[in-house]
Order: structure tokens, then sequence, then C-alpha cells
């Protein structure tokens, strides 16, 4: 796959690391997403007291499991965040005029449908980029918008939160979405690691829409339905 037909969300210096992993489906050139658990584990496992990055479980059982947990009754998260998705995305995407929007971990994108129905009807033909390291979720992600929204270009990113981010063009403005309160999956090195180098792939053109749990010993699930979601610049 030549430089030249590599869609332009990657920023010009960027582009040639990127290759076609299947349609609509892109990979950094080289990376090999199978071999970095082995370093992962064998260097957090070394930590005290011992743990796992989070993305290890979303391996294509993983990611069938995880859809069938965001149907239980016990895992409100994803109801409610829906919920709140369904009622105001109207004016999320009216509060960020962008043409790109990018999911971190985006999954089966199941939620995400609230937000690109508003920006086609808002904006038009535009992009929709998820980034997960899941191939399995990036096929049904990419079976759903070709059925559901065929004017929205698609372009899923094979790769690890920071390797797909800081590859966007910054002089497209973009909408990054982070849901399903997955900051809690970071330790207290990661958080503002992670957020400072997120911070510094944006450009002045984007948004950030954050989804994160309350602390529930002091509110119920449900009163998380009574919040305005926020976009941060």
């Amino acid at each position: 796959m030549t430089q030249e037909n590599t869609p332009t969300i990657f920023a010009a210096e960027k582009r040639a690391h990127w290759r076609a992993l299947e349609p609509e489906i892109w990979s950094i050139q080289g990376a090999d997403l199978d071999a970095v658990p082995t370093q992962s584990i064998l260097t957090t496992l070394w930590d005290q007291p011992r743990w796992l990055e989070a993305y290890h479980l979303y391996d294509q059982r993983g990611s069938e499991l995880f859809e069938q947990i965001c149907g239980l009754p016990e895992y409100y998260l994803t109801r409610t965040e829906n919920a709140i998705l369904e009622t105001h995305a109207r004016d999320i995407i009216a509060r960020a005029p962008v043409r790109c929007i990018v999911e971190l971990g985006a999954g089966y994108s199941k939620k995400t449908v609230h937000l690109l129905t508003e920006q086609l009807r808002q904006r038009g033909s535009s992009i929709f980029a998820p980034i997960d390291v899941s191939a399995a979720g990036l096929r049904a992600s990419r079976a759903a918008v070709r059925s559901a929204f065929p004017e929205i270009q698609f372009h899923g990113l094979h790769a690890r939160y920071e390797e797909g981010f800081s590859a966007i063009d910054k002089n497209l403005p973009t909408l990054f979405v982070f849901l399903g309160s997955t900051i809690g999956n970071f330790n207290h090195s990661d958080f503002p690691r992670f957020f400072r180098a997120l911070s510094a792939a944006m450009g002045p053109g984007d948004f950030l829409l954050l989804g994160a749990d309350r602390d529930q010993g002091r509110e119920s699930p449900g009163r998380c339905l009574q919040r305005q979601p926020r976009c941060y610049r």
C-alpha cells in the first residue's frame, strides 16, 4: 500500500507507517500486536502487586464475552451511558463542529451510533475512525457502519490508543470519544501520562468526549442520567 493510498486522516509524516490490514482497517507497518502482550506481561508481573494491562482481555473471544457482560443487569455502565448519548447526542455534536469522530477502545461501537446519527444529520458525510486492539471488534464496527451509515467513511485503526490517536492529522477537526469509564483501567502513573499524550496529539479544532463513572457510594447509578455530558476542548 503506497503512501498516496493511505487515508488523509493520518498526519502526512505518519502515513508511511500505516498499511491496510484489510479493507477499511489499518495497522502500523511491521507492528505485531500479538508480540506486545509478551513484553507487557513480563514487565507488569514483576511489579508488586502483580497486575496485567486490561487490553489483554480483548482478543476475539474476550471481545465476545465483554459484549455479553455489557448486557447483564448488574453492568449498568453500558445502558446508562447509552441512554445519556441517546438523549444528548444532538447537543454534543452541535457543540463539537468536527469532520471526524475517533473512538478509543471502540469495541463494536454500539453506543456511538447515536453520535454518528447526529454527525450525519448535522454535518453530512464524515469520517469515523475507531481505535481498538481487537480486530474482531473493528470488523463488527465496520459492518454496522457500512449498513447504517453508508455516507460515513470508515477507517478502523488496529492499534493501541496512543499509536492510533497520535497518528491523526491535527488539522482535521476531530471529536475524540473515550467511553465506558475506561479511564478506570489506568493506574496512577498511566493516567497522567495518557492524558498528556492525548493532549499533545489534539489539534486546535479538536474536542474530547469523556465517559466516567461516578462515586456510587454517594449516588445511585440512575442519577448519572441527570448529568449533562460535556465536551472538552
